[in-house]
Parts: structure tokens; C-alpha cells; sequence
């Protein structure tokens, strides 16, 4: 379902696709979204015209997704296994693998910033990790004073972050970083 909220205070419903089982992590890249969707894969989603969303694609891993994050064209897909592989989108949405990463722990949140990947694993550490060159991630820092410095980014206000004690914290975002 797409939903205009450019008006906060009465969201819109605008249109709606169908989606296998039942999705629980999402991303945008351009005027396609990427639905993570367990045992299902990935399901992408046109959303050029809001008010009629056109079923594209499934891409299916070889193992369960458990979520999907995006930015600059780079769609990471995190799977049960622990890999989190690295796709890049064209203008039609169809995704081609340019890079995968083996996390320490089996993955429970991601984020890609500039970069950068950082992986929430379920070893309560941040692992941030280099993607400069797509094909080749490699691990820079195991961050565990923060617990994260991840997780999910809402508008330029505030983010929610899990800490290394499994509680969540809101965190005011104060300064340009993304």
C-alpha cells in the first residue's frame, strides 16, 4: 500500500500492489521499493504512478531474508545466514549482485551510509564496514560502546538505535551526518 503523507496530521491511502506473505522490512531507490519478505525473497515494487503500484520482480536468495536497506542505488539484503548481499538497482528496478558480506553474528538490522554498511548482528556489536569497492566489503571497526550507531533513521530529527544491553534508545540526530 502507498501511503502520501505529506500531510502528517491525515495520511492518504494512494494505491496498492499485491505482496506475497507477508513483508516486514522495506526500502526505496528511486521510483521502485524493495519489500524483504523472509522465505519469500524480495519483492520490487514500481511506485512511479503512487496511485497504481505495478508488481516488477522477486529476487530470491538462497536463504531467508530478514531485512533490506537502501541508498545511492545500492540495495543491501541481509539474510538468516548472516551474509548480507550487496545489489545494485537499474532504472526498471532489477537488481544485479555486485558484492556480498559474512557478518560475525546473524544480522538483525542494516543501514548504508555513504560508503559505509553498518550491520547490527546479534552479537549486540555495530560492524562497520567499508564498501568503497562493492565487490570486496571489508570490515573497518566492531563498534560496542554505543552498542549502534545504526538502525533506523527517521526524517533529519531522530533515530532509533538498539544498545548493546537490548534496550531501545530514541537519539536526537544533531549534527549533518547521515
Amino acid at each position: 500500500r502507498v501511503i502520501d503523507v505529506s500531510t502528517p496530521q491525515s495520511p492518504q491511502s494512494r494505491g496498492r500492489a499485491a505482496a506475497l506473505g507477508n513483508p516486514d522490512s522495506i526500502a526505496k531507490l528511486g521510483n521502485h521499493v524493495y519489500l524483504g519478505a523472509g522465505l519469500l525473497g524480495v519483492q520490487v515494487i514500481d511506485v512511479a504512478d503512487p496511485n497504481a503500484p505495478q508488481w516488477v520482480e522477486t529476487l530470491y536468495p538462497d536463504d531467508t531474508v530478514v531485512d533490506v536497506s537502501a541508498s545511492a542505488g545500492l540495495l543491501a539484503v541481509s539474510l538468516m545466514n548472516g551474509r548480507v548481499e550487496l545489489y545494485e538497482a537499474d532504472a526498471n528496478g532489477s537488481l544485479s549482485q555486485v558484492g556480498q558480506y559474512q557478518s560475525t553474528g546473524w544480522v538483525e538490522d542494516t543501514q548504508l551510509i555513504g560508503n559505509e554498511l553498518h550491520v547490527m548482528s546479534s552479537t549486540g556489536l555495530v560492524e562497520i564496514v567499508n564498501i568503497t569497492d562493492r565487490a570486496h566489503p571489508v570490515l573497518e571497526e566492531l563498534d560496542a560502546e554505543g552498542g549502534a550507531r545504526v538502525t533506523r533513521r527517521f526524517g533529519a530529527d531522530f533515530a532509533v538505535q538498539r544498545g548493546a544491553s537490548g534496550g531501545i534508545e530514541i537519539v536526537p540526530i544533531e549534527s549533518d551526518e547521515e
